[in-house]
């Protein structure tokens, strides 16, 4: 995704270089924020092809993923 310009908020893959995120995995104690991926989704919308009607899936934001993003954009 940030490849794509749309990077992951909290996404220590993507964000550090192949040491760093070595050394981030191999030590707990260095690891802040996040502890996941920080990937949701809100809505998921598809055709069922059986029943021939639109199907609708909805699911709230997970807590600590609610918690993080609010550290993040009150504390960056």
């Amino acid at each position: 995704m940030a490849a794509m310009g749309h990077p992951i908020v909290g996404d220590a893959l993507y964000t550090m270089n192949d040491d760093d995120y070595l050394d981030w995995l191999r030590n707990p104690s260095t690891q802040t924020g996040l502890k996941r991926q920080a990937l949701h989704s809100h809505q998921l919308q598809f055709f069922h092809p059986i029943d021939q009607t639109t199907c609708t899936l909805t699911a709230p934001l997970a807590p600590d993923l609610a918690q993080f993003i609010n550290d993040v954009t009150t504390t960056g």
